[in-house]
């Protein structure tokens, strides 16, 4: 049986992606760390050339340090670990439809394969499941997370009690999981670096992001294996726990 292009490669390129997401996430955090050392320490020389007395100094250390904090910890960190998460949601969202089309192709269905408005995923999963492939509730957790965690950033801000009661509940009880999704509390006596200094607020650690790629690549390479879509090209994908580096292939 012939079969698309997009549909024979489906694997290879969805599975290439996750990867690159992954190394994405790798970089920029360790980018932002480098530029956090970076500024941090230019800032005793900085002040060491400014004509004032110690008392002026100290106080004008502890505003750029103030600074600092908010630019980095607060700003920077945040910006970049929400941004991810809602490009990692679009992946998700578009490289389900686009395995809707490839099982559409492979299994010869007539049905058209749904590009909804809302509840995207949920309807996409619908599809597969019909077509008769499927997987483990458990796989698709982390996904039902992930979406509550992208629409409190993008229908709130991220402020948790900005979110419908559904999902407000959902995040607070997730919070308390150790999965690293927390929420800000300005009398704690644990610094979170909350977006805006707010309390209530999503804060997302690194491990949440890295976990993420992680749950996701283990989702689409058993919906690949339920649908019967193997690697064309193997030597595009750096397969798991193996170096990461892609040696340099003729084709």
């Amino acid at each position: 049986m012939k079969v698309k292009v997009d549909t024979a490669f489906y694997r290879d390129l969805t599975m290439a992606a996750i990867h690159a997401l992954g190394e994405y996430h790798q970089v920029m955090e360790s980018q932002l760390e480098a530029l956090k050392t970076e500024d941090r320490n230019k800032i005793p020389s900085h002040i060491k050339n400014l004509v004032l007395d110690e008392e002026q100094k100290m106080a004008e250390w502890d505003i750029a340090m103030d600074e600092h904090t908010a630019k980095y910890d607060m700003l920077f960190r945040n910006f970049f670990r929400y941004s991810f998460v809602v490009l990692v949601n679009l992946f998700v969202e578009s490289s389900l439809r686009e395995l809707c089309c490839a099982v559409q192709d492979l299994k010869e269905i007539t049905e058209r394969v749904p590009n909804p408005r809302s509840n995207i995923i949920e309807k996409r999963k619908k599809f597969l499941c019909e077509a008769g492939v499927s997987v483990s509730q458990e796989l698709w957790e982390p996904i039902t997370t992930l979406t509550k965690v992208r629409n409190c950033i993008i229908h709130a801000s991220g402020k948790v009690s900005r979110s419908n009661s559904k999902d407000e509940q959902y995040l607070r009880e997730v919070a308390k999981q150790g999965l690293g999704i927390l929420i800000s509390d300005i009398y704690s006596e644990r610094e979170l670096h909350a977006l805006y200094r707010e309390g209530d607020m999503l804060v997302l650690e690194a491990k949440y992001c890295t976990q993420i790629v992680e749950d996701i690549a283990k989702l689409f390479e058993l919906l690949c294996d339920a649908a019967g879509l193997g690697f064309a090209a193997p030597f595009l994908v750096p397969r798991r726990n193996e170096p990461t580096d892609i040696p340099k292939t003729t084709i």
